[in-house]
């Protein structure tokens, strides 16, 4: 076929672009299904076609100058030299686009064979005088993004790794260094991903230190969205963990609570503020556990719960999370032997929620919530040997376990079974009038409901 000489004429010497958008016409055809049918050959030459009116165009608008201008400025970067930036974008874009189609199209080999050229597009585009490196750093994310939706691991590694390298490679000015310093570390913290999805452990492990030192440096700077830095942070251990790597999740995890603990947010981040950092702590005893640093994850244990504490008693706070989040908490002391800590964590749960009053469509929820944090605080208590304090509980829960029985959409079996745990534990503990006082309740909330 004679597509060359058409595309060359179009951007050298005018040439008409139908010429060339003809030329290709006559190679390609439509399927059944209404699907344009190009060859690769073709499908690059229309690529040609379509940068060299990208860049046609560009022109075009450069060299307009507005007639109210008597000194116009002079360009940063000479015509001919923007137009090849342009046509360079351009092109590795127009191919770009084509994978996308493919994909759309479920052509999935032929938009991954069109990966490496549109790769390389993008590293030479970015390294052209001009070049917005930021434009090419999104876009190759986004490509290894798709590649990745694709189940394509090999070829969105290549991706992201080509993008972490254009922004490595680039030097902000002032004014562009916020955006630029959270780019340049969520690349390479999507660089880990896209390594952790091909199973490259060691690689990806080898970018953590640099990706916590990344989000360390941003989260310092004047204007830093230190709540994303915080968030991303807490990502990182948490794919840290899902490799089992307990280490580096616990080091990404530490960052994650140290950004927020430097940070003074304003009235309206308040709510939000208080409880990413109070689960941010709670987050770190969670990686030092699995760490088997027992010590110092007790050591957080008081200021987590005084967390929890503060945030529930704020306007607007959910009060369901905190006591959820503070019963998590309990039980993970209890897991790990520390009965003290896991009764003062079951306390503090027990009272955010003595201390709410739900509206009537969280009524429901909210009475099995409040009732059955009693009962996990009773079972504390016995871990702890703390008989009488968590006998002085049993009235008070067997109580709240009526109540919610009556409720219209109670789940009856629900508290039914509680109760017969609840007599069990009595039982167990030589408490016999508290153990049929349990198992009495149990009866009738299962009678009642029949």
């Amino acid at each position: 076929m004679q597509i060359g000489p058409e595309v060359g004429a179009f951007t050298d010497d005018n040439t008409s672009f139908h010429v060339a958008v003809d030329a290709i016409v006559a190679e390609s055809a439509i399927d059944d299904h209404g699907r344009w049918i190009v060859s690769v050959d073709v499908a690059d030459a229309f690529l040609q076609v379509y940068a060299g009116v990208y860049a046609e165009i560009s022109s075009w608008v450069l060299c307009y100058e507005p007639p109210t201008l008597t000194s116009p400025p002079t360009p940063a970067v000479s015509p001919p030299a923007k137009q090849t930036v342009d046509k360079q974008v351009g092109l590795a874009e127009a191919r770009h686009n084509l994978i996308a189609r493919l994909l759309d199209d479920h052509q999935l080999d032929q938009a991954v064979a069109l990966v490496p050229e549109t790769i390389a597009g993008y590293r030479q585009y970015a390294r052209l005088a001009g070049a917005d490196v930021m434009r090419a750093g999104r876009d190759l994310g986004a490509l290894a993004n798709q590649m990745a939706g694709a189940g394509r691991t090999i070829e969105a590694v290549k991706s992201q790794q080509a993008a972490a390298e254009v922004y490595r490679t680039f030097t902000p000015g002032e004014s562009d260094r916020l955006i630029y310093e959270i780019a340049f570390t969520e690349a390479r913290h999507n660089l880990i991903a896209r390594l952790l999805d091909d199973h490259q452990l060691d690689q990806a492990v080898a970018l953590v230190p640099e990706t916590i030192t990344g989000y360390r440096q941003y989260a310092r700077l004047a204007g830093a969205d230190v709540m994303r830095a915080g968030r991303d942070l807490g990502a990182l251990a948490n794919q840290m963990a899902g490799a089992g790597r307990t280490i580096e999740a616990v080091k990404s995890q530490q960052a994650a609570a140290e950004v927020y603990r430097t940070f003074t947010p304003g009235e309206s981040d308040r709510l939000i503020y208080e409880i990413a950092f109070t689960e941010a702590r709670h987050n770190l005893i969670a990686r030092l556990l699995d760490d088997h640093q027992l010590d110092q994850a007790v050591a957080l244990v008081p200021e987590t719960i005084t967390g929890y504490r503060q945030y529930a008693r704020l306007a607007g706070a959910d009060v369901m999370r905190a006591g959820r989040d503070l019963g998590a908490l309990a039980n993970q002391m209890a897991g790990a032997g520390r009965t003290i800590e896991a009764v003062k964590s079951q306390q503090a749960a027990a009272e955010v929620y003595r201390t709410f009053t739900p509206g009537e469509s969280d009524r429901l929820i909210y009475e099995i919530a409040f009732t059955e944090a009693r009962h996990n605080l009773i079972a504390r208590l016995l871990d702890d040997h703390q008989l009488d304090q968590a006998v002085a509980l049993v009235p008070e829960t067997i109580t709240g376990y009526r109540q919610y029985a009556r409720l219209a959409g109670a789940d009856v079996m629900r508290a039914g079974r509680d109760l017969g745990a609840l007599a069990n534990q009595m039982a167990g503990a030589g408490r016999t009038i508290e153990a049929e006082a349990a198992q009495q309740a149990a009866d009738e909330v299962r009678r009642d409901h029949h």
